[in-house]
C-alpha cells in the first residue's frame, strides 16, 4: 500500500503522541500499598495509597495535593517492612493524587522493590 505525504505525516503525529503520552522509563504495576510522605521544608506527615508502581517512581492517591517539583521522602508499607525513598512530585492530577519520581534509595531498598514489582507482574500476568 501507497502512502502519501499526508498519510505519512499523520502516522508521525500519532506515533510522536503515544511517545509523549509515556514518558515512563520502567513499567508501573498496579498496587494497593500504604504510604507515609514527609514533604520537604514541612514536619507535616501525609498518609496515603500507592495505587501503581515501578523501579522509577509511583502513583499516590491523595485528596489534598501538595505543590509541583517539590521534593519529598516516601515510606511504603510492604507486609511489616518499610521502603525509605527519597522522591520528587512529578505531576499532579487534582481530585486523584499525584505521580513521584524516585530519585533516591538504597541498594537494599532497591531490591526489596524490585521482589514487591516481580511478585505483582507475575500475580497480574496469572
Amino acid at each position: 500500500m501507497y502512502l502519501g505525504y499526508r498519510e505519512l505525516a499523520i502516522a508521525d503525529c500519532r506515533y510522536l503522541a503515544a511517545q509523549a503520552k509515556e514518558r515512563r522509563q520502567q513499567r508501573r504495576v498496579p498496587c494497593k500499598l500504604g504510604a507515609e510522605l514527609y514533604m520537604q521544608g514541612s514536619g507535616t506527615l501525609l498518609r496515603a495509597d500507592v495505587r501503581d508502581i515501578s523501579v522509577g517512581g509511583c502513583f499516590v492517591a491523595m485528596p489534598t495535593l501538595p505543590p509541583d517539583k517539590v521534593r519529598l521522602k516516601i515510606i511504603i508499607w510492604v507486609n511489616d517492612t518499610k521502603l525509605a525513598i527519597q522522591g520528587v512530585v512529578a505531576s499532579r492530577r487534582p481530585g486523584f493524587g499525584i505521580s513521584i519520581k524516585f530519585t533516591e534509595m538504597t541498594d537494599e531498598v532497591r531490591q526489596q522493590l524490585e521482589s514487591l514489582i516481580l511478585s505483582h507482574s507475575v500475580v497480574r500476568a496469572r
